[in-house]
């Protein structure tokens, strides 16, 4: 029960601190458009 919980609050903080993050970092566009998939041979 305490391993799960502290998991879970683990994961919250974790989330928060990449939220405030993104939201603090100064966003910069990318010159080339970032590709997340393999090009296709």
């Amino acid at each position: 029960m305490l391993g799960g919980l502290a998991t879970a609050g683990g994961l919250i903080l974790t989330g928060a601190l990449l939220w405030w993050l993104g939201t603090v970092w100064p966003h910069r566009t990318p010159e080339t458009p970032v590709v997340t998939r393999r090009p296709e041979r």
